[in-house]
């Protein structure tokens, strides 16, 4: 059986006050259910699939978890297609809009949040 390889990474998005779990394991099954049973209020199931992403609300702040499945390298399409999803949630934990006439902060943090997964997967690729 192949080892179980996991890199598990938190990143505050300033200035939202929102954190970012980036979460890239070849075993999206065995860690969500470590995952679920560190936090008590988290209740997540993996689906199958490459990637997930699910917004958790405790500890008093607000987190974003988002699962990578390692099996299936990950690409720009799922990087930028989890990035939507995280920034949009970003972006109603903070009470903004995007604003069509004015997205450069939205192509920033668009920009920021995929370099943070892209660093994440580069370090899990890293692990022997």
């Amino acid at each position: 059986m192949r080892k179980n390889k996991t890199v598990f990474r938190t990143v505050l998005c300033s200035p939202y006050v929102v954190e970012l779990w980036i979460l890239i394991t070849n075993n999206p099954e065995a860690e969500c259910k470590r995952l679920n049973k560190k936090y008590k209020g988290l209740d997540f199931e993996w689906e199958d699939g490459s990637a997930a992403m699910t917004s958790l609300e405790f500890y008093n702040y607000n987190s974003l978890l988002v699962i990578f499945d390692a099996k299936e390298p990950i690409g720009a399409n799922t990087i930028c297609h989890e990035v939507v999803h995280i920034k949009n949630r970003i972006y109603h934990h903070a009470g903004t809009e995007n604003d069509p006439d004015n997205d450069e902060p939205e192509a920033y943090l668009s920009g920021w949040l995929a370099e943070q997964i892209e660093k994440a997967w580069q370090e899990w690729k890293k692990i022997k």
